[in-house]
């Protein structure tokens, strides 16, 4: 018994360009800040759901910062 019959198949896939993940995070922190209304002093909570986030600190991080 031998091998089936095969092809040669190629296959594309487009790949959006890298993200710089902590520039965009200050650029919504700039466009939302005026919506917030959180106030000086007030509490909060920072969830954070780390399933398949690379480099989660320092996004985290920038969160935590922007809420500052």
């Amino acid at each position: 018994m031998g091998l089936p019959k095969m092809r040669l198949v190629r296959q594309s896939a487009h790949i959006p360009p890298a993200v710089d993940v902590l520039t965009e995070i200050e650029r919504e922190w700039r466009r939302i800040k005026d919506q917030l209304t959180i106030s000086t002093g007030a509490s909060v909570a920072l969830c954070v759901g780390s399933r398949g986030i690379a480099n989660l600190q320092p996004v985290v991080g920038a969160v935590a910062a922007g809420l500052r």
